[in-house]
């Protein structure tokens, strides 16, 4: 292989990738509208224990509210904790101080 084309390999790469992209992405047929594929729709039946189901969740939402809620503590209790922590580490990592008069 020639030093010139050896030593531009990969801008050659880079170029017929972009290249080829370019190609790829010109050569794709449109779709015009009235050709698209129409969404299909699917009814649900209704479903009879419909009221039970609206009871049960509003139970769920009250009990994920307090599920929350006591998350929310443990995460600012773990954050105080992490903070003296880290300043407990920092204290020991800080060198002494020393007195310039001897």
């Amino acid at each position: 292989m020639p030093p010139v084309i050896q030593d531009n390999l990969g801008l050659i790469f880079v170029t017929a990738v972009i290249v080829y992209g370019i190609w790829r992405l010109k050569g794709k047929p449109k779709l015009v509208p009235s050709q698209a594929p129409a969404p299909v729709y699917i009814q649900a039946p209704a479903a009879p224990e419909r009221k039970l189901l609206d009871l049960h969740i509003e139970y769920d939402d009250d009990r994920n509210r307090e599920i929350k809620r006591e998350a929310a503590k443990r995460r600012l209790d773990q954050a105080a904790l992490d903070r003296e922590v880290l300043l407990k580490i920092a204290e020991v990592m800080t060198p002494p101080k020393i007195d310039p008069k001897p």
